[in-house]
């Protein structure tokens, strides 16, 4: 028989054995920490300033999701390049835009991208931007119906209630290029923490 760590009991029974192990460290941390509401079972909001330091278009999904919560539906926004939504040009700011708190933030995860296919009209969403990660792109601003241009994408990020985050923070998402990379893109993320820490 072999024997199992604390790590290991977790990797193969996941949240539940989190919880009822009283650790597993990164695990349990995101699944107790609190969801800032009130009251007990309400939620608190975190914003979300998303700062475009590229000379490109930006399109992306983002918003927070309960992984272990079914009965949350993701709260979720599209940016797209279509000027029916929300859009980032280059060099350019969202405003602050404020989500339910949750255990994950996401922008342009696989899990996220999964909930919002599954919980929205699919006739809400556009299939241009609605990608892995942060894609950019080229739009000509003078020529109408113009086909964009993919420059290339940044690698999607997900961050964790009560590891990157708590409940009632500001959060900055920078996305910035590699100057001596062409078409390499990231996502630095930054927390302004909340007062009271929830």
């Amino acid at each position: 028989m072999t024997m199992r760590t604390r790590r290991g009991v977790c990797e193969v029974l996941g949240l539940a054995a989190a919880i009822l192990s009283g650790g597993c460290g990164d695990a349990f941390v995101n699944a107790t920490a609190s969801l800032g509401g009130a009251v007990a079972g309400a939620r608190g909001s975190i914003d979300v300033i998303v700062i475009n330091n590229t000379s490109h278009n930006a399109g992306f999904v983002l918003g927070t999701f309960d992984p272990n919560d079914p009965s949350f539906m993701p709260d979720a926004t599209q940016f797209g390049l279509d000027d029916v939504g929300l859009t980032l040009g280059p060099d350019a700011r969202s405003d602050a835009i404020s989500f339910q708190c949750a255990r994950v933030l996401s922008a342009g995860g696989q899990r996220l991208r999964d909930l919002i296919e599954s919980s929205f009209d699919p006739s809400t969403i556009e299939q241009v931007s609605f990608v892995e990660g942060v894609a950019f792109f080229d739009v000509a601003p003078d020529v109408a119906n113009a086909t964009p241009v993919f420059l290339g994408s940044a690698p999607a990020l997900e961050a964790l209630l009560g590891l990157d985050f708590n409940c009632g923070s500001i959060l900055l998402l920078r996305l910035e290029d590699d100057e001596l990379n062409p078409g390499v893109f990231r996502i630095d993320f930054e927390v302004i923490p909340s007062e009271s820490g929830r």
